[in-house]
């Protein structure tokens, strides 16, 4: 697992695999560090009303979708200069599978 805190200072965790869904505003912190983090964060979103989670849900929704067409870019270059292998069209096609769920789930809260 890697751990890291956001720019609010809220813990995330994400499996080894998960690593490049880190978002670049992230830091990456050892478990301790986090776990302290987490436990704060814990306590104090148990006593924060839910608008604030929807609000807060919302905002890491926004971050993803940019990074989501940030990391187009590569394999879209690919495909527009001739070279794309494989790879780059089953990462497009993974990353709009997820932008598509993201921006129903988003949907949602508007």
């Amino acid at each position: 697992m890697k751990f890291y805190i956001d720019h609010l200072g809220e813990p995330y965790s994400l499996h080894e695999s998960q690593a490049h869904l880190a978002l670049a505003k992230w830091q990456e912190v050892a478990y301790e560090e986090w776990e302290v983090i987490y436990r704060k964060y814990k306590t104090k979103s148990s006593s924060t009303p839910s608008a604030s989670g929807t609000q807060n849900r919302a905002e890491i929704i926004k971050d993803r979708l940019h990074q989501i067409d940030h990391e187009s870019i590569r394999p879209l270059r690919a495909i527009i200069l001739n070279h794309a292998s494989e790879g780059d069209y089953q990462k497009l096609e993974d990353l709009e599978n997820e932008r598509t769920t993201l921006v129903e789930e988003l949907g949602k809260f508007l």
